[in-house]
């Protein structure tokens, strides 16, 4: 059975260049909550993709923050057709007529999958009025849009930057767009898992989430009202690969194709 990890960084210079040789401040905590030191040596991508697939994971999600960034997750994705799917990233603050020439740029040029926005490392939240363009433009191209949601450790914004209710204001706003949730709206109570089940194309990925550790409330909703949206992912370095055998543990056998791939499918339109 192929699956998918939604959330993938590989072990390269760029991708982890908020991570080696410094972390920055807004990872510091992750870092020690994760115990990721021992994953924070660079590798080549091969030895990223190879240890990525000698386990079940057989494709990862990689994505950028930048204009610059996309040209990484390009040339990744074109060495590795089989196994890396790209999402762009933007830099709104350079402006919503830049931001919409490097998204299309990304889409028509590059062959990317979809949007990926991390608001808690911009604290410009993802329902300000600035990316409503871009989420026009990604609707129309049938694209993905990738927003991580869930209690954050930045020091520099405040927590509500990453409050579910910003993606609930957005499907409100672009009914057929495609949007994963990243992180399941985590640390917000159940708010996550009602706006996810609120609109019909809003799925949440459980990357960087410890399946032993989930509140009851989610492992229901994987199982039960939010089987056909929950998506597997690691937030590799977070998690590593290997995490898939405790997931297995919590869902269900016949939620796992849906859980592990389907569902992922459905969200990237392939």
């Amino acid at each position: 059975m192929a699956i998918i990890d939604f959330r993938v960084r590989p072990r390269t210079a760029y991708f982890f260049k908020d991570l080696v040789p410094d972390v920055i401040p807004a990872y510091r905590t992750y870092v020690k909550m994760f115990h990721i030191e021992p994953r924070l040596r660079l590798v080549s991508m091969e030895e990223s993709v190879a240890e990525m697939t000698s386990g079940e994971v057989t494709h990862g999600v990689i994505f950028s923050g930048s204009a610059e960034g996309n040209l990484k997750v390009r040339d990744a994705c074109r060495q590795f057709p089989d196994q890396y799917i790209g999402m762009a990233g933007i830099d709104i603050t350079r402006g919503v007529t830049r931001g919409m020439k490097d998204l299309e740029q990304a889409y028509d040029e590059f062959g990317l999958a979809g949007l990926s926005l991390s608001p808690f490392m911009t604290g410009i939240p993802a329902d300000d009025p600035r990316y409503f363009p871009l989420y026009a433009l990604s609707e129309k191209a049938g694209k993905v849009v990738q927003i991580h949601s869930a209690v954050h450790f930045n020091p520099d914004y405040p927590l509500d930057v990453a409050d579910p209710a910003h993606i609930d204001r957005i499907a409100v706003n672009f009914p057929g767009l495609r949007i994963v949730m990243c992180h399941a709206g985590f640390g917000f109570g159940n708010a996550g898992l009602a706006v996810v089940s609120r609109h019909p194309n809003l799925f949440a990925d459980f990357s960087g989430l410890h399946p032993k550790a989930l509140p009851p409330e989610m492992v229901q909703a994987i199982n039960g009202p939010l089987k056909d949206k929950a998506i597997f992912g690691t937030n590799y370095p977070c998690l590593t690969f290997d995490i898939v055998s405790e997931w297995r543990e919590v869902v269900r056998e016949k939620n796992q194709p849906a859980f592990f791939h389907l569902n992922a499918e459905r969200a990237l339109g392939i």
